[in-house]
């Protein structure tokens, strides 16, 4: 247990697939206790028959009350928190005369409303056990997209960015730390299903000449949730072959 993760419990959204399912799998690989929350129920019941002792919870947390709800379905069944990965997330591509009203409405709702509402419901939890937030931005919050045409995806990943450094400073005050981390393009289901043509136009933008695997972007959640990263708050690390550096 190299990371001294075990005996802890971390809630993670978006687990049902890609990296929340990867970092769920991690947690528990490392002794924690893991609730899988995600909106698609038969993607989370075959996520969490393949993790040994998880929980799940089959959310909307567009919804508000979703997000109390949450924290009391993971308080019921493991009796504390202490971390939080805010990884569930949309996009909806679209050229800016083209994204409606209701798209941009419905991204902002998923990726930025639910991260607020649900670290909101989960500060009491983790202040108990001087716990750890981890929520997902993107390289597209800081410098667009690569190919353009998606401004309410990147708006809602800059959102996050600023959330998290604002929340790290109240936060440190009960003893929580807040960091995010600013993924590449990852190889999921998702960008899998590109063509060929498509995919080498992506990687052609990376340095190292290759998407990420979603253990090397759990790998990192692991490490800022863990005591190794004790003295780390406020941080947005990116991750991304080199695609982004500030």
């Amino acid at each position: 247990m190299l990371l001294e993760l075990d005996g802890k419990v971390a809630l993670i959204t978006g687990a049902a697939r890609g990296i929340g399912f990867e970092t769920a799998k991690r947690f528990a690989a490392e002794g924690a206790q893991v609730m899988l929350a995600d909106r698609d129920a038969q993607s989370l019941a075959a996520a969490r028959e393949s993790i040994p002792g998880s929980a799940s919870a089959v959310v909307d947390l567009t919804v508000e009350s979703a997000a109390e709800e949450l924290m009391q379905a993971t308080l019921t069944a493991f009796g504390r928190l202490d971390v939080l990965v805010n990884n569930a997330g949309i996009s909806e591509p679209a050229p800016i005369a083209q994204t409606t009203p209701d798209s941009w409405r419905r991204v902002m709702s998923i990726n930025l409303d639910a991260l607020y509402l649900l670290s909101r419901a989960a500060m009491p939890a983790l202040a108990n056990t001087k716990g750890t937030i981890v929520s997902l931005a993107s390289f597209a919050g800081k410098r667009g997209t690569l190919f353009g045409d998606n401004t309410s995806y990147s708006t809602s990943k800059a959102g996050v960015i600023g959330f998290t450094r604002a929340l790290a400073i109240e936060a440190a005050r009960v003893g929580i730390r807040v960091n995010a981390v600013a993924p590449g393009p990852v190889a999921t289901d998702l960008i899998k299903a590109l063509s060929s043509d498509q995919l080498k136009r992506v990687t052609d933008f990376v340095p190292l000449g290759r998407m990420a695997d979603t253990s090397e972007i759990a790998d990192l959640i692991l490490f800022l949730s863990s005591a190794r990263a004790a003295y780390i708050t406020g941080e947005v690390i990116n991750v991304n072959g080199g695609l982004y550096m500030d």
